[in-house]
């Protein structure tokens, strides 16, 4: 489809420099549109690489947003705390319990996962105290309910319910790490699986089973009638006693996902950038092509008063108008992608907000039409040396 939408793409993003750089404009505009199978093949690859810039923006802005979205509609608690980076070690289980001791704090609800076995496949369990659960965090109930939720109980997410056909009153056989096979009752079903996953059982249903017991996060609300600077100094001193982080305001958690998420980005970028570069040099390998094959076209311009400034701004807004056509459509095609996987993951995973970084993205195609002057520097100076008389002279 390139060469199909390239001629009326350039005719577009050629309107501007046609009507205010002159003739310069005029003919950069005509050569980008007179060829365009060599426009579209000059930018594909300009394309494929903003595509995916396009894409990974699109995606991780949409993963904040969705995370945004569940902390302010699900998330009740204040703080939150998370063991530091990727070093492996989690949160004691007993400190969960010594917060909810603090006076002014309502409750702390502490969450371990661990794996499991149903019906031979293998699940992800989230064990925590249940009763609680709902005084920090709202998973959506929709049948059953969470009084009284013991040891032996089950609550599975609607898209489980709905996939493996069961409903509250239904035993679930499940295999723990060690071996053991115990039965569990659903007595509960939910509707957000973002946080919690598929299955949620309580901490003394996994811990029996594990060689030690271990803690992955712990949410903690606290009275509306304390002042939360203060019960965050309080909390921290006891997150200080079991060497575990400081606790995390709700700001600060979502901002600490989201550097999360631009570091992700950051890595992507610096390999893209390698890609981007790569094909810009390839836009201006074509336009050097291009001007050896119009090297007689470039002869009579000038003979007829063309002036070397005017060369090299024609060749240079010629390969901004390629630039321009490369990153516009890869972007686009990126952020209908990343639209597309939001979509198939809120279908499959039951989360997921779309989020369009206009900004970001105004950024990729203003650098992409700067590298695209970058790009031109060469093969329009070679154009503006051009000897009239041996120009027109050539075949």
């Amino acid at each position: 489809m390139g060469p199909v939408i390239a001629r009326p793409a350039a005719a577009v993003l050629g309107a501007p420099p046609a009507a205010t750089r002159g003739i310069a404009g005029r003919l950069a505009r005509r050569n980008a549109m007179r060829n365009p199978r060599r426009t579209a093949a000059s930018a594909s690859a300009l394309l494929v690489g903003t595509a995916v810039v396009g894409l990974f923006t699109t995606f991780g802005a949409s993963i904040k947003a969705s995370i945004d979205d569940t902390i302010d509609d699900n998330f009740a608690g204040d703080f939150v705390i998370l063991p530091e980076g990727f070093s492996g070690s989690l949160l004691s289980p007993e400190l969960a319990p010594a917060i909810a001791e603090l006076p002014g704090v309502n409750a702390a609800v502490g969450t371990a996962y661990g794996p499991a076995t149903v019906d031979g496949s293998t699940v992800d369990v989230a064990a925590t105290d249940v009763a609680q659960l709902g005084s920090v965090f709202d998973v959506g109930l929709s049948s059953g309910s969470f009084d009284g939720f013991a040891r032996g109980d089950l609550a599975v997410s609607e898209r489980y319910a709905d996939d493996h056909d069961v409903r509250v009153g239904s035993t679930i056989p499940m295999t723990w790490v060690d071996g053991e096979s115990t039965d569990l009752e659903v007595t509960a079903v939910y509707s957000d699986r973002m946080t919690f996953g598929d299955l949620l059982v309580t901490s003394a249903d996994m811990t029996r089973h594990v060689a030690q017991a271990n803690t992955t996060v712990v949410l903690v609300d606290v009275a509306d009638d304390v002042n939360l600077e203060v019960a965050k100094a309080e909390v921290a001193a006891v997150t200080s006693e079991f060497g575990a982080p400081d606790p995390m305001d709700r700001k600060e958690y979502s901002e600490s996902i989201s550097s999360e998420v631009d570091g992700m980005l950051y890595f992507v970028y610096g390999m893209l950038g390698v890609a981007v570069f790569i094909a810009l040099m390839g836009i201006a390998n074509t336009l050097s092509l291009s001007i050896h094959d119009r090297t007689r076209e470039l002869g009579v311009l000038r003979a007829i008063g063309q002036d070397r400034s005017q060369v090299r701004s024609t060749v240079r807004w010629e390969s901004v108008i390629i630039a321009v056509f490369g990153t516009v459509g890869g972007v686009g095609l990126g952020t209908f992608l990343g639209w597309g996987i939001m979509r198939a993951m809120k279908a499959q995973e039951g989360f997921g907000t779309f989020a369009l970084p206009i900004i970001p993205l105004v950024i990729v195609v203003a650098l992409a039409a700067g590298a695209g002057v970058l790009a031109a520097v060469r093969p329009s100076r070679r154009a503006a040396k051009t000897n009239i008389l041996a120009a027109i002279a050539s075949s």
